[in-house]
C-alpha cells in the first residue's frame, strides 16, 4: 500500500483548471432558445396589437359613414321632391328608407372601407318607421298627437367582416317632423 501511494506521488497528473471566463455550449443553446421564445412572443403581441388597431380603425370609418347618413336623416325633410332622401314606411316591416341613387331594401347599400379591393365591404341597411308618441315604441300607425308633429325612428345597421369575424354597428336616430 505504501508503494501505491508513492507511485502516485511520483507521476502526478496535471490538474485541469476550469477557466470561468466563457460559456459552455449548453448555456449558449439554452439562452438562444429563451431569446427565440421571447422574440416570438413579442412578435405575436405586436401582430395582435396591429389587428386590434386595424379593427378599431375600420369601426371608426363605419361609424363616420353611418353618422353622416344619420345626420342627413335628421336634417332632410321626409319628402324632398323630386328625389326624396327617404320615405317613412307604412308597412309594419319598417323597410321604407329610400337611398339617394335608389338601392334595394333587401340588399342594403354596399361600399368598401378604403380604395383597395382588399378592404372589407360594408353592407348598410336601414329601418324607418313612425313612433307611437304615447308608448315611445315604433308603430305602423301614423298618429300626430303632439305639437311637434310626426316622430320617426330610424335604425342604421352596418355589417362587415374583419379576420373572418362579422362586425356590426347599429345607430338609432329619432326625429320629429312637422
Amino acid at each position: 500500500m505504501n508503494t501505491a501511494k508513492s507511485f502516485r506521488g511520483l507521476c502526478p497528473r496535471p490538474r485541469i483548471v476550469l477557466d470561468s471566463r466563457g460559456f459552455t455550449l449548453v448555456e449558449v443553446m439554452v439562452s438562444a432558445i429563451v431569446l427565440a421564445i421571447t422574440l416570438v412572443a413579442f412578435l405575436g403581441t405586436v401582430i395582435q396589437a396591429y389587428r386590434i388597431d386595424e379593427a378599431a380603425r375600420r369601426r371608426d370609418q363605419v361609424r363616420a359613414v353611418v353618422q353622416s347618413f344619420a345626420d342627413d336623416f335628421s336634417r332632410m325633410t321626409i319628402t324632398n321632391p323630386p328625389s326624396p332622401f327617404f320615405q317613412a314606411s307604412i308597412a309594419a316591416s319598417g323597410a321604407g328608407l329610400v337611398w339617394t341613387g335608389s338601392t334595394n331594401d333587401g340588399s342594403g347599400l354596399k361600399f368598401r372601407l378604403g380604395n383597395d379591393l382588399a378592404a372589407p365591404e360594408v353592407t348598410l341597411t336601414r329601418w324607418v318607421q313612425d313612433m307611437n308618441e304615447a308608448s315611445g315604441v315604433p308603430d305602423d300607425v301614423r298618429v300626430n298627437t303632439s305639437g311637434i308633429g310626426r316622430e320617426i325612428v330610424c335604425r342604421f345597421e352596418a355589417r362587415w367582416r374583419v379576420d373572418n369575424r362579422e362586425q356590426t354597428y347599429t345607430l338609432w336616430v329619432v326625429r320629429a317632423d312637422t
